[in-house]
């Protein structure tokens, strides 16, 4: 049997910082005093149960959806959750629905709050429990739209009145005084600062290294202070008219998109004359086309300060570098001042790790697709097996009745009627490997050929899937990315410690750590590649980490 807690908290409850350790702990004692083993934890954070998101497409969504596509077994699962609105809090009716269809797959429900356990028998046999599941679901429900209905209400006010709410949101360089925002000291004379140099030419990374380098505090809206000044932090300032004193408002659902909830008003003390806003608006650079993914390298870390890695300057002109990002913030935190050729990187990265990095679920169709088929070879399983059962019988019937003409004729029309099953049930079975992705060596290297030319396609959208889908892939397979200025070397380490390689800087060329059939000797790196090699094969025996190593003589 299979266990599973599940968890969830709207963002509201996700702020306290206790839901997740409270919840997991109630679960986690619920299968304890049951004698159970928890297998697996699930969790949508922030996730709204009250408009069905976590039934619709989170987590809990997608697991119901591998149990009904048959990659996982219902009948042997047992979710526990610390209680029934932690599943859903939609209308009664959405939420009967869909606990009738999750229960018909052969999951079971435990409740850890009361210890109610919920089967496919219980909606039909147990009316008791079934009543007061229709009548949690309305209470659950009135109580989210009231909870709605209170805050829509206050933002509307809110909104009409002139006067600023004390907790309303403020930009940085404001504050709060006695119910009045205020600019803060030295603010105003900070943006002028920085609305001249943006007139000046200089970029939003620019100015963030200057203003870092002469050590001026970061404006920060809360008392959560930022470390540095960044690019990001610049184009909050200069591109943003709340300068002038506008506030927009919005409608930030917990589904769906943000949407525009009325016209601008002037509520805020303007920081800036509208000429300087007017010019900056005017010298800014077109914006990057939104869907376009130019690194593909996850968790790529410096090797001196173990900070972040960051691609800086044009993929398109060809000069595309990574940097360390604590180095060019001109903070003094780091001395990593080397820029790597990013294609230098990228191009060994994708020819060792891409085949393995994508696998058949990457090329799988929508779940929507493979459910009905999934279904259908399913049922034609239980045809099968039902058609076996029956064969056995008759021969077990012949053996005892060797005379009877009528069984073998029977069984010789059964047989005919299973070869027939079994060949739909072959047919069906490889379709549906087709559509979960499965493949051949030969058919998977093919596709992977395909999807690595796509990322070069002039269709912009069929660019984009190829590279976000391979950029999904390696932030999955990699653990992280060592980039070293004194050795000038990079080391990619592999989750789970399965492998770890070198990228030699300046070359592009890639040594594996398990590769121990090449000779390097002649190498023009060959010291570096004898201390990587050393270093790794100790790792796995330190009887072969001997300078005597045979690879070098």
């Amino acid at each position: 049997m299979t266990i599973i807690t599940y968890a969830r908290w709207s963002s509201q409850e996700q702020s306290a910082g206790t839901s997740l350790e409270r919840q997991i702990a109630e679960c986690r004692n619920a299968a304890e005093a049951r004698g159970w083993f928890v297998d697996e934890v699930i969790t949508d954070e922030g996730v709204s149960a009250y408009t069905g998101a976590n039934i619709k497409s989170g987590n809990l969504a997608r697991l119901v959806s591998e149990i009904r596509c048959g990659d996982r077994a219902g009948r042997d699962t047992t979710i526990i959750v610390e209680n029934l609105d932690r599943l859903s809090r939609t209308d009664a009716s959405a939420m009967v629905a869909w606990l009738t269809d999750v229960l018909s797959l052969g999951i079971t429900i435990l409740v850890s709050k009361d210890g109610r356990t919920l089967t496919r028998h219980t909606l039909q046999n147990d009316m008791g429990t079934f009543v007061t599941i229709v009548v949690e679901a309305f209470g659950n429900n009135a109580e989210s739209k009231k909870k709605a209905k209170r805050i829509a209400e206050y933002w509307s006010i809110a909104r009409k009145d002139n006067s600023l709410h004390p907790n309303l949101r403020h930009p940085a360089w404001l504050e709060n005084r006695n119910g009045q925002l205020l600019p803060k000291d030295g603010a105003v004379a900070l943006i002028e600062k920085i609305f001249e140099m943006a007139l000046e030419g200089r970029g939003a990374t620019m100015i963030a290294k200057t203003l870092n380098q002469e050590g001026i505090t970061p404006l920060a809206a809360s008392s959560k202070q930022a470390a540095n000044w960044t690019a990001a932090r610049i184009k909050r300032i200069i591109y943003n008219d709340a300068v002038l004193g506008f506030y927009t408002p919005y409608n930030r659902p917990r589904s769906g998109e943000v949407s525009r909830a009325g016209e601008k008003i002037r509520r805020y003390p303007s920081v800036i004359d509208e000429h300087t806003f007017i010019q900056v608006q005017k010298n800014k650079t077109g914006l990057r086309p939104k869907r376009s993914i130019a690194n593909l390298l996850p968790r790529s870390r410096c090797f001196v300060c173990k900070g972040a890695m960051g691609a800086r300057g044009s993929s398109n002109k060809g000069h595309y570098y990574l940097y360390c990002l604590g180095a060019k913030s001109g903070d003094g935190s780091c001395d990593h001042q080397q820029g790597w050729r990013y294609s230098e990187i990228e191009r060994p990265l994708l020819d060792l790790l891409l085949d393995r990095a994508l696998d058949d679920r990457f090329f799988a169709v929508d779940a929507d697709v493979i459910t009905p088929l999934a279904q259908r070879v399913a049922a034609l399983r239980t045809e099968m097996a039902a058609k076996s059962d029956h064969l056995t019988f008759l021969l077990d019937e012949i053996g005892r009745n060797p005379d009877v003409r009528e069984l073998r004729a029977a069984y010789t029309k059964a047989l005919v009627a299973s070869n027939k099953a079994r060949e739909q049930l072959q047919v069906a079975d490889r379709e549906l490997s087709k559509l979960r992705g499965r493949a051949s060596p030969d058919q998977h290297r093919s596709r992977v050929r395909s999807l690595r030319e796509s990322m070069e396609s002039s269709d912009e959208e069929v660019r984009y899937k190829a590279r976000f889908t391979i950029r999904q892939a390696l932030d999955d397979l990699i653990d992280r990315i060592e980039f070293c200025p004194d050795t000038e070397n990079v080391v990619v380490k592999l989750v789970g410690g399965v492998g770890t390689f070198l990228i030699l800087g300046g070359e592009g060329s890639l040594i594996e750590q398990w590769d121990d059939s090449t000779d390097y000797s002649q190498h023009p790196r060959r010291k570096t590649i004898e201390r990587f090699i050393c270093q790794t094969a100790f790792k796995r025996d330190p009887r072969s980490a001997s300078k005597r190593d045979p690879l070098f003589g």
